[in-house]
């Protein structure tokens, strides 16, 4: 068996799909993630596949999913926190658009 901290951590790269982008690109994405606790992984790693496979942003669904909530508040604190520890950047247009970039990963 696994213990508990090494199942939540292979949970959440499966949430995450983080089966779909190749190992270079995974490896750079994990060693990112690595300081992050276990209920921050899933929502960092899902920004940084999109953002690494060049499928944009989440949207607050995909977010709320892996996040484990429905809350809107909860995604904007969750956001707010990563952004913090610098490990994304959001940006909101005119519109009120956003979109989230991971400084340090290199788009495909």
């Amino acid at each position: 068996g696994i213990d508990m901290g090494s199942f939540r951590r292979r949970f959440a790269l499966a949430q995450a799909g983080m089966d779909r982008v190749d190992g270079g690109t995974r490896a750079a994405i994990l060693q990112l993630a690595a300081p992050l606790e276990d209920d921050l992984l899933a929502p960092f790693l899902l920004i940084a596949r999109l953002a690494a496979t060049g499928h944009g942003t989440p949207d607050e669904d995909q977010l709320a999913r892996v996040y484990g909530t429905s809350s809107p508040s909860r995604i904007r604190r969750l956001l707010e926190h990563l952004e913090k520890r610098g490990l994304i950047v959001v940006r909101e247009d005119y519109g009120g658009e956003r979109s989230v970039s991971v400084p340090g990963l290199v788009p495909a």
